[in-house]
């Protein structure tokens, strides 16, 4: 019996999404709205804690901060100043005080209600230059997630980390090496107060930034391919915010009996519309008869998304 099979070579394509202008179909680049966030947070750690080093780890830490940025372009749209003070235990960094300013944004995740942001920063201002000079990057975690912990508290957190990329100071340390903190609203031993809320807290507002759904607008391809004969191309065009990794799933709805109808799995590390697939569609038989298959098409993101399903009928003659 004859088997009818189907396959997609691997494409790579560069991560962007343009306007375009197809045969069929015109494209518009799908926008994200502007993201907004605010901050602060407090931690006063007082007694050693897992991975404590030395007293430069104790004492209270202050962090608040505002702004809007562009998904689209990663960039600053309005303030993007933060406030950074810390009173350590150890006698070298005495009511330390930097001022940090977003510079770029480096990822966005909103997925069943928790938002995420992770910026990019560098220190505008420092009263003590040797520890921590001015121009320093580094890299700030925002989490805004309402579910409520045991102490009926958020589950926010702030995560600081300094310096990112890596860089000394005067002294041959690392450059705002103190200033890597995590803040959160968990009841803990070592802070004073020992309760989330007061030795421990943090507040994040993330609004904004909303996802176009991943949607496949249309496909083109030969409807009719001879036996053992020249392959078929598939072009697929979609738009949407895909979250890649993207998956193609190329699949048959229904196989007769006695047939070999074969499900294709791709990945794409990044893609613009149209993705064309040279060659995916062919059979291969003894033939001598008209063959109606049956498969569809859908694309699933990174974050599990998945688009609608498109029937790609067609037949082998």
């Amino acid at each position: 019996m004859s088997a009818h099979y189907f396959e997609v070579s691997r494409i790579f394509l560069r991560l962007f999404l343009l306007l375009l202008l197809v045969p069929v179909y015109t494209l518009a680049q799908s926008q994200k709205s502007t993201i907004k966030f605010s901050f602060s947070g407090y931690g006063n750690p007082q007694r050693p804690f897992p991975g404590y080093v030395g007293v430069f780890q104790l004492g209270p830490s202050r962090i608040e901060g505002s702004g809007e940025i562009d998904p689209n372009t990663g960039l600053l749209v309005n303030g993007g100043l933060i406030g950074h003070s810390d009173d350590l235990r150890d006698y070298r960094y005495p009511s330390h005080r930097t001022n940090w300013k977003v510079v770029k944004l480096l990822d966005f995740q909103s997925v069943g209600g928790v938002s995420s942001l992770k910026l990019g920063v560098q220190v505008t201002g420092s009263n003590i230059p040797a520890i921590c000079p001015v121009g320093t990057y580094g890299v700030i975690d925002l989490v805004d997630d309402n579910r409520l912990l045991s102490n009926r508290l958020s589950s926010d957190w702030i995560r600081t980390e300094m310096p990112n990329p890596p860089a000394q100071n005067s002294e041959g340390s690392l450059a705002c090496g103190t200033h890597s903190h995590g803040m959160n609203n968990v009841d803990y031993s070592w802070t004073d107060p020992p309760r989330g809320g007061y030795g421990i807290w943090a507040n994040v507002t993330i609004t904004g930034g909303s996802r176009a759904p991943l949607q496949i607008t249309g496909v083109n391809y030969p409807q009719h391919i001879r036996w053992n004969a020249q392959k078929g191309d598939l072009a697929i065009y979609w738009k949407g915010d895909a979250q890649f990794p993207v998956n193609l799933v190329f699949a048959p709805r229904t196989c007769p009996a006695g047939l070999n109808c074969v499900t294709e799995r791709r990945t794409f590390s990044s893609g613009n519309s149209p993705i064309v697939a040279k060659g995916v569609i062919w059979c291969s038989g003894s033939g001598g008869f008209v063959y109606n298959w049956d498969y569809e098409v859908y694309l699933q993101d990174a974050s599990g998304a998945i688009s609608n399903r498109v029937s790609t009928p067609g037949s082998c003659r």
